[in-house]
């Protein structure tokens, strides 16, 4: 009895290995250093609480838009400093490198980056075994640090698809 309860066990334990890994988890993130000389971001900014409806109409709005055109990512940027208690600071809208793309799309505001620089990472992995985003974070962190540089308090990350984003991590300065 006691052998079949570890086997069973075992089995459990080898087949969700198995699919933690086929799914994506346990990928190492590697940084590189990428420059635009311009980017755009066609969106809208939100404060609320992270579970509020708008939100998430937001995210498929911008979703739609990006999957109709093929042209331009679905993006949100995360601001990390919170500006109510228990609320979350997005712009959610499209990136692209070329300003002609965005200027035609429904949203009202877009934000411009002119040979900026970002620490890069990629993650292809299924949502439910993505690395959570502080331990992407402190992982960058620890990589600008070891590289010399300084990042700002915000990440821009760029959905290709269900299973591909890039985040992006700007760079203030190097030390």
């Amino acid at each position: 009895m006691l052998k079949k309860i570890i086997l069973g066990i075992l089995m459990v334990a080898l087949v969700g290995s198995f699919i933690f890994f086929k799914l994506g988890g346990g990928e190492e993130l590697e940084f590189q250093v990428k420059s635009y000389p311009h980017l755009y971001i066609s969106g809208k900014e939100y404060i609320a609480k992270y579970n509020d409806p708008k939100m998430e109409d937001l995210f498929f709005e911008a979703k739609e838009i990006a999957e109709q055109r093929g042209d331009c990512d679905l993006t949100v940027v995360n601001y990390l400093t919170p500006v109510m208690k228990d609320s979350v600071r997005q712009f959610i809208g499209v990136t692209s490198a070329d300003s002609t793309i965005i200027s035609g799309l429904a949203f009202n505001d877009v934000r411009t980056f002119h040979n900026a620089m970002f620490l890069k990472t990629i993650i292809t992995a299924h949502n439910l075994v993505m690395p959570r985003p502080e331990d992407v974070r402190e992982e960058a962190k620890k990589y600008a640090d070891q590289q010399g540089y300084k990042l700002d308090n915000y990440t821009i990350e760029l959905y290709k698809d269900s299973r591909d984003m890039e985040i992006y991590f700007p760079i203030l300065t190097k030390k």
